[in-house]
Order: C-alpha cells, then structure tokens, then sequence
C-alpha cells in the first residue's frame, strides 16, 4: 500500500519549467537526461568560456528546522568532463562537505566519475579546471569511508578544506543492510551544521533518504522540547 501510494506522487512539477537545462549545449552534462534540475532552484555557476550557460545538474535544497535554514545541494556523480564544473560549484557555493551516498561502479556499470585523486596516486594531486584538489587522508569506518581534501582556486591561490564522506554500502536498486551505519552516517562530525553538497546517483534516489533521515530527528527533538514542561 505505500509502495502504491509512493508511486502515485507525481515525479515532477505539472508546470515545472526547465529552461537552461533544455538547452541543447547542456545535454552533455547530464547523466540522466530526463531528470534535469528545475530553473527556480538550479544551482548557478559563474558563466565560463566553456560553459557559458553556467549550468550544472544540480539543485538547491532548503528546509527549515526550528527557524534555521538547512541548506544541501543536490546533484548527479559527476560525468568525466563535468568534474571541472563540480569543483566550481563546490568552491563558489561554499560547500565543505561532499556527502557522496554511491560506489562509483556497480554491477559493470559506472555511477560517478572520480572527481578527487586516490591517496598515495603521485602527490595524491589532480587537476579539475582552475582547482587542485589534494588527497590528505582517508579512514575506512565499515560502510563508509571519510577523505580530507585540500582544494585550491589556481587564479587566486586560495585553500579551503573539504570532508569527502562516501557511503559505500547502498546496493544499486536496494537498501542498505547495515540501517545503525546509515542512521549515524548525516550525524558524521563533519555533516553537522555544514553546507553539504550530496553527490549521489539519480535512479534510486538516496539524497533524498540522506536529507530526510537527517532532517526528521532533528524536527522531533524540537517538538519533543516544545512539549516537555
């Protein structure tokens, strides 16, 4: 019955409009070319030679608890020749936290582009665009793993820290068995209080179950002290 109900919930908006991503140079970024990021909420980069649209598969995500604002972005694994426009959007949107809920190959089929260099590759360095990113360490926890990043802006020199958390465990077309390591996954050090960027990958929608397992407790320890005497 709630499978039934689920599937009745209408998968996008009756007048929703989607404009820059229709447009034919932005067919490219897309690794699912039928869910496309709404214009109202699309995530806008600066407008760059090589994209001069500023589009990337990616959306805004806002919602408030307890009268603070929470905001994630949303978006797809990168694609081989989008990784530039992640790390821009990572840098120009402020995120500190890349929540990635995904393998990057599963069943022989590629989900997500690796957009940061492996610890131990030569000078755990890669180049995307105009940043550097650097591989500073990396620690297994089960079914997850916690990556330090540095990133550096190449124009300007500057450095910020990035924490890198990727769930490992979330089977293509399944849920995770380990439910204990998903529920402490949003509660990581590094997710709290962050802007997050979650990479994830589209067809079973695991941003989604991030956000509201992260969001929900929270709402219930507000009520829950509204309530008490």
């Amino acid at each position: 019955m709630v499978f039934t109900e689920y599937e009745q919930i209408p998968k996008k908006k009756a007048n929703g409009i989607f404009s820059t991503a229709a447009l034919p140079e932005n067919a490219e970024r897309s690794r699912i070319r039928e869910v496309v990021p709404y214009e109202e909420n699309r995530v806008e980069l600066i407008p760059t030679k090589e994209n001069n649209t500023g589009y990337i598969k990616a959306s805004h995500i806002k919602v408030v608890v307890g009268g603070a604002e929470w905001h994630y972005i949303a978006t797809q694994g990168p694609l081989p020749h989008t990784c530039h426009d992640f790390w821009q959007m990572v840098w120009e949107q402020g995120a500190n936290v890349i929540a990635m809920v995904t393998a990057e190959e599963e069943g022989g089929r590629t989900k997500s582009h690796r957009y940061w260099p492996k610890l131990g590759s030569k000078h755990s360095s890669a180049t995307y665009g105009k940043f550097k990113v650097t591989t500073k360490f990396r620690t297994d926890s089960g079914c997850y793993a916690t990556t330090g990043l540095k990133v550096k802006h190449l124009l300007s020199g500057q450095e910020r820290t990035v924490w890198h958390l990727q769930y490992t465990d979330w089977p293509d077309h399944g849920c995770p068995e380990d439910v204990q390591g998903f529920l402490y996954f949003p509660k990581h050090p590094a997710l709290v209080g962050k802007p997050t960027a979650s990479s994830f990958q589209i067809e079973r929608r695991p941003e989604g179950a991030l956000q509201i397992i992260d969001y929900i407790p929270a709402e219930l320890s507000i009520h829950q002290l509204a309530e008490d005497p």
